[in-house]
């Protein structure tokens, strides 16, 4: 699922409303234009940061363990990606 709403040619993806403050991306990618680079932060590595933060709190939704089964899962669907190790890109 989250391949579909990421990928960037996906029907799904077009029509996402976009979320951005001057050269950061929010939403539906969270990307940082640098200098003619383009930063990338890939779905797994932000839901590795939110699955290591949820380890610490101890309510809310963070701490429910559906939540971090869907954390866990999308961590792994992610790094099944050929570009997983890609974070940044030249402007062309």
């Amino acid at each position: 699922m989250l391949g579909i709403t990421s990928n960037p040619n996906s029907w799904i993806y077009k029509k996402l409303p976009r979320l951005k403050y001057k050269s950061f991306d929010i939403f539906p990618n969270i990307k940082i234009t640098i200098k003619g680079r383009i930063i990338h932060f890939h779905h797994w590595f932000s839901f590795t940061i939110l699955l290591c933060i949820s380890i610490f709190v101890s309510g809310g939704i963070l701490a429910s363990w559906t939540t971090r089964g869907f954390l866990v899962g999308g961590i792994f669907q992610g790094l099944r990606f050929p570009d997983r190790n890609i974070f940044q890109k030249r402007i062309k």
